[in-house]
Parts: structure tokens; C-alpha cells; sequence
């Protein structure tokens, strides 16, 4: 018989204690927990709706922005606006001309109002002329605008920018900009229920209320009847008779506030049901903790000692061991049975182990593609930034550039792709790289196309042409950098070769080390070596990679594979 001593140390003992020790405080702290659920509900639904609805407003920010600086521009750079603002009619041709640049300004503010959906309208007001030019939007807002500049703005002699304003006028309530510019004052509106179709201002669920407020609470519109303002300083309040949790998000560039009242009803309407069960299952496990030890005992503590006997009998030497076959539960008895058999197969253990190198190979191939990373994304950025207002079809040449890059690279996942990509994605590269590096380099992609669909691994040429960019390019020099491909036979031969100072004697000894070592050196690129690794593990012997130092400079970069295709697409009448 076991002694109190093996009684306490016996594992049925050891999960009795966990199941009272565990199973019990937990339950007891599901009942008291089960009362903070609402509060943290509630918190988390106010969050992620402030988010939301921050995200609206900062779409909202933006759209604004770009609305300033287009008016900014045409304020300032628009001839016909100049002409209208500066020089007096003297004469009938100068006259016409006017009314020439009335049409043409007109023109201007509908292709303003074309390229930002968000704009009602827009307006310029030259009072020295009695002129008013508006575009866009109903006949009742526009009027509305007009006669709340007419009324409140007045022009300066310098540049004088009210910013966004909300206003109500004629009953309808808008967002206005206004701003001067010499004897003249422009600026657009954006209509408040347009503006709430767009972010879905009335698509609230229930007893959710939305509204367009101001800084102060005031509301300039809201879906249903609402008529009260709100207090923006409280988190929660009354409303119409009802608690509600209040969730506004402010735009930084106008003082309109988006406010979502949350019904505290909705929010918690199906938590009191879940409480009121969590809290009879707490008591139902304290009940059943009996049960639950008396299966463990059978269906675990029994397995686990047959597992532990036969592992000890075949530890003897009883190598034809087998454990007797039982209905204790599935998964020990998938155990048994993979037991029985890994007894049965130890003489194949050489094969599985072979299977098992393989396996990690493939998952050490899958990491080595993953480590060529772009190193010049924020530069390209940078640049991006740098463009001025002036210089927007480049800033689109360059925006489409990077989304050919990022669309390639982050689609690059398998162990081949065709040549052809690959070249593609070398010459948008290098494009990029030119926007970069202006005047510095001239770049040359060569490619047969009949070995198009010819397939390399993904990345391998980019990796070497980074390096031209990173080592060749030198001060005051203009270098040549060459990416090609061509076959000889069954063997397809990339080239990448620069005229910059060319690879040194020290780096092609780290490289050579490497091949003998196959251990990863921080004094040597990660790319190198990577590519290396690569074509070994994807072709073995039938692969090389040969790197050297071009006469009278430059480096030269020389890799040859075995030409292969897809065999499901191949068809040797693409080669004609």
C-alpha cells in the first residue's frame, strides 16, 4: 500500500490541489468580474467608435488641406485671377479681356470642385469691380454663401486666411473657408448634409444619435430630431430622457466636432443574461469537481502510467514491447498507436531524418528569401516630400513607381518568377533610384524575350543591382550600371556590372571564405551571402555565382542557372 508520503506526491493528489486551489478562486473572482463587464464594455465600445469617427475627421483634414492649397495657388499664381484683382478696364479690349478671364476663372474653380468631391462650391468676390464668380452647388447654398461673404468678409491689403468657419445661412448649415489675397477675397464651402452622406451620419443603429457640432457642443445638424446641444466635456450624459455615452472626434483644421451618443440601454442589453450564467456555471464547477477528478484519473493518470511502464520495459531492453490497445480517450490512443508503430519503424529512422533535413531546409530557404528587405524606402519618401505643388505629374510618375515595387516584393513569395518580372522590376528600380540620385547614374536593362517566361529565383538580380547603387556610385562621376540576361544552350547567364571603383581583393576573400564555411560573416553583405545560399538550396551544383573586378574598373557580377520553365504553361511556339 502507498504511504501518506506517496499519497501527497501522487499526481491525482497534485491536480485535486490545483482543481481547489485553481478552479475555486477563479470562479469566485468570474462572479465578482462579471459586474466590471459592463463598465469595461462600454469603455471599449466608446474607443473603438472614437477611432472611427477620428479617422473620418482626419480624412476630413485632409481633404481641407488640399482644398487651401489648390485656392492658394490659383490665388497666386492664376493670370486671369491677377488680371481681374490688379488692373482696371481703361478700355474696351481690356474689357473683353476681363470677361475672357471671368470664363476662364470660372473654368479654374470647376476643376477645383472636380478634383475634390468633398466642395459644394467655390467662390471669388472682387469688389473693386462689383464682380462675384461662384461654381458649384445648389442655387439656394450658393446663394447663401454669397450673401454671408458679402457680409462678413472684407478684403485686406495683405493675405488675411480666416480658415474653415461653420456657419448657418439661410437655414442651411456649411462649412465656409475665406481668404484675401490684395483688393480680392476667394474661398470655398462644403455643404454639412453632403458631408454627412459621405461619413454616414444617419446610418446609426438603434438609439445612437450623431451629430455635426461645434467646438462648444452646438449642433449644426444630427440624424433624427435633435435639438439639444450636447456637453462635450462629459463622458456620458442625459439625453431626451435617456443615458448615453458620448464619443467625439474634433478636425484640427475647422472647429467642426462629429459627436456619436451611445445608448447605455444598447451597449448592455445582452450583458445581464451573460453575467446571470457565468455565474451558475461558477457554482455548477464547484459541484461537478468530483466528476471531473475521477475522469482525470482515468482518462489521464491510467494512460499516461501505461505510457510511463512501456517506456521503462523497453528502457530494460524489452524492445518488443507494445502497449495493449484500450478505449481510454482518442488522443492517448493515437498516442499508443504512434508508439507502437515508432517501435515498428526504428529501423527506418535514417529515412525520416533525411525527411526531417529536408523539411528544415525548405523552411531555411523560405527565411533566406525573406531577408532581402528594401533599404531605400524612406529616402524615396523623402523625396516624394520634397515635390513641390508644381511638380504633381512627377510626384504621380513616382507614387506609381513605388506601387509597382511594393506590389512586386510583397508578392515575391514563391521560389521562382519569370525573367521577364524580374527585369521589369529591375527597370521600375532603377527609375526610382534615378529620381533619387539625379545625374549620377545611367542605368541599362537587356533581356532576350523569348526568355521572358524563363523562371529565376525572385530578388536575386535586384540584390546585386542594390549594391551597384550602394558601392558604384561616385562624386562628380556619372556611372554606367548594366543589368542582362541571355542563354547559351540550356544555361542562362545575368549579368550586373558598374564602371564604379570596383569590388576589392579583401571582399573577394570573405566571399570565398563564406563558400567554404557556410557560416555568415558580418563583415560580408547579407545579400551576398543569402544569394549564394539560395541558388545552392534551389539548384544545387547546376547553379553559379561568379563575382569579379571589371578592366580598367568596375564590378562584375556573373550568375548562371539551368534555363527552366512551367511546364503547365510552357509552349515552344513563344519562342518564334
Amino acid at each position: 500500500m502507498k504511504g501518506w508520503k506517496d499519497v501527497l506526491s501522487s499526481a491525482v493528489f497534485r491536480l485535486i490541489v490545483i482543481v481547489l486551489a485553481v478552479v475555486i478562486p477563479l470562479n469566485l473572482l468570474t462572479l465578482i468580474l462579471g459586474y466590471t463587464v459592463i463598465d469595461e464594455v462600454e469603455h471599449q465600445v466608446s474607443l473603438e467608435t472614437r477611432n472611427a469617427l477620428q479617422m473620418y475627421m482626419n480624412q476630413l483634414d485632409d481633404a481641407l488641406s488640399r482644398i487651401d492649397v489648390r485656392l492658394y495657388t490659383v490665388a497666386h499664381n492664376n493670370e486671369d485671377f491677377s488680371r481681374l484683382s490688379e488692373k482696371e478696364v481703361l478700355d474696351t479690349d481690356e474689357y473683353y479681356r476681363q470677361m475672357e478671364s471671368v470664363v476662364r476663372l470660372a473654368n479654374t474653380l470647376d476643376d477645383i470642385l472636380e478634383d475634390n468631391s468633398l466642395i459644394e462650391g467655390a467662390y471669388v468676390w472682387f469688389p473693386a469691380k462689383d464682380l462675384f464668380i461662384t461654381q458649384g452647388g445648389s442655387s439656394l447654398l450658393a446663394q447663401a454663401a454669397k450673401t454671408y461673404v458679402l457680409d462678413n468678409a472684407a478684403p485686406g491689403g495683405e493675405i488675411k486666411r480666416q480658415g474653415w468657419q461653420l456657419v448657418t445661412a439661410a437655414g442651411e448649415p456649411f462649412l465656409l473657408v475665406t481668404a484675401a489675397r490684395r483688393n480680392t477675397v476667394y474661398g470655398a464651402w462644403i455643404d454639412l448634409r453632403s458631408l454627412a452622406d459621405a461619413m454616414g451620419l444617419y446610418s446609426g443603429d438603434g438609439d445612437a444619435v450623431q451629430a455635426f457640432t461645434d467646438g462648444g457642443g452646438e449642433v449644426y445638424l444630427a440624424s433624427g430630431d435633435t435639438a439639444d446641444n450636447f456637453d462635450l466635456t462629459a463622458a456620458a450624459q442625459n439625453y431626451n430622457g435617456k443615458s448615453y455615452v458620448l464619443v467625439t472626434a474634433e478636425s484640427k483644421r475647422s472647429p467642426l466636432c462629429y459627436v456619436q451618443a451611445l445608448s447605455k440601454d444598447q451597449i448592455s442589453n445582452a450583458l445581464p443574461i451573460a453575467i446571470r450564467v457565468l455565474q451558475i456555471l461558477s457554482i455548477v464547477a464547484v459541484i461537478i469537481i468530483p466528476v471531473i477528478i475521477i475522469a482525470i484519473q482515468r482518462w489521464i493518470v491510467r494512460p499516461v502510467d501505461l505510457l510511463t511502464e512501456a517506456m521503462s520495459r523497453i528502457e530494460q531492453g524489452d524492445v518488443d514491447y507494445r502497449i495493449p490497445q484500450s478505449r481510454v480517450g482518442s488522443e492517448f490512443d493515437r498516442i499508443n498507436r504512434h508508439f507502437n508503430r515508432m517501435m515498428d519503424e526504428v529501423s527506418e529512422l535514417k529515412i525520416s531524418v533525411y525527411e526531417q533535413k529536408i523539411k528544415n531546409e525548405k523552411i531555411r530557404l523560405g527565411f533566406l528569401s525573406r531577408q532581402i528587405q528594401p533599404h531605400f524606402i524612406l529616402n524615396t519618401l523623402n523625396i516624394l516630400y520634397s515635390y513641390e505643388p508644381e511638380e504633381y505629374m512627377l510626384s504621380r510618375k513616382m507614387i506609381l513607381c513605388l506601387s509597382k515595387y511594393f506590389r512586386y516584393v510583397v508578392n515575391a513569395n514563391a521560389d521562382f518568377v519569370e525573367l521577364g518580372q524580374e527585369m521589369e522590376h529591375i527597370r521600375n528600380y532603377f527609375e526610382i533610384q534615378q529620381a533619387r540620385f539625379l545625374n549620377v547614374f545611367r542605368a541599362e536593362v537587356r533581356c532576350d524575350k523569348k526568355l521572358a517566361r524563363c523562371l529565376i529565383p525572385p530578388l536575386i538580380v535586384q540584390n546585386f543591382t542594390e549594391n551597384a547603387i550602394k558601392y558604384a556610385l561616385l562624386p562628380g562621376q556619372i556611372v554606367e550600371i548594366t543589368a542582362e540576361a541571355w542563354s547559351e544552350g540550356d544555361r542562362l547567364h545575368l549579368r550586373i556590372s558598374d564602371t564604379g571603383p570596383g569590388i576589392t581583393d579583401e571582399v573577394l576573400g570573405r566571399v570565398e571564405k563564406f563558400r567554404e564555411s557556410r557560416e555568415f560573416r558580418d563583415d560580408l553583405g547579407m545579400g551576398i551571402q543569402n544569394a549564394i545560399d539560395r541558388l545552392e538550396l534551389l539548384y544545387g551544383s547546376e547553379a553559379s555565382l561568379k563575382l569579379s573586378r571589371r578592366e580598367p574598373r568596375g564590378t562584375q557580377v556573373d550568375i548562371i542557372l539551368p534555363v527552366r520553365y512551367k511546364e503547365a504553361e510552357f509552349d515552344e511556339s513563344d519562342l518564334d
